[in-house]
C-alpha cells in the first residue's frame, strides 16, 4: 500500500510548496477583510427589506406607455 502513497506523495510535495507562499499571503487578505464583511452583512440585511420595499411601490406605479392597470390586467386568465 505505501509502494502505491509514495509517487502521489512525491507529486504532491511540490504543489504544496508552490501553494504555502500564495497562502501564507492571503492569510492577512482574509484576516482585514473578515471584520468588514462581518460588519457589512447587518447592514445589507437591514437595507435590503428597505430597498425592497421601496423599488416594490416604484414597480407598481403605472408608466406613461403603457396603460392604467385594470382588474383583467391584474388577473390574468389563461
Amino acid at each position: 500500500i505505501t509502494y502505491y502513497l509514495l509517487p502521489i506523495t512525491y507529486y504532491l510535495l511540490p504543489i504544496t510548496y508552490y501553494l504555502l507562499p500564495i497562502t501564507y499571503y492571503l492569510l492577512p487578505i482574509t484576516y482585514y477583510l473578515l471584520p468588514i464583511t462581518y460588519y457589512l452583512l447587518p447592514i445589507t440585511y437591514y437595507l435590503l427589506p428597505i430597498t425592497y420595499y421601496l423599488v416594490w411601490p416604484l414597480s407598481k406605479l403605472p408608466t406613461p406607455n403603457t396603460p392604467h392597470p385594470t382588474p383583467y390586467s391584474l388577473f390574468p386568465t389563461a
